[in-house]
């Protein structure tokens, strides 16, 4: 897990707000930018291997340490 203070952590869980999983690292970063984060929260992200891919909150809970519950996309097939 990556070590964040509480303020980091704060600003990832508002930065990653309305995600959907699965959210792999590059969409992660997007998200970020689109929701106007702060650059040591996209720096924190970065920090992830390039790779990483989150499928539901607990993985991302177990990389980075915040909550992030996600949303549940609308429309298409269920």
């Amino acid at each position: 897990m990556i070590n964040l203070n509480p303020d980091d952590k704060t600003a990832l869980e508002n930065a990653l707000r309305d995600l959907d999983y699965p959210a792999p690292r590059n969409k992660l970063v997007e998200l970020a930018k689109e929701n106007n984060a702060p650059g040591h929260a996209i720096a924190a992200i970065l920090e992830l291997p390039e790779t990483a891919d989150f499928r539901d909150p607990a993985q991302l809970r177990a990389a980075l340490g915040i909550d992030v519950p996600g949303v549940k996309p609308t429309g298409g097939w269920e």
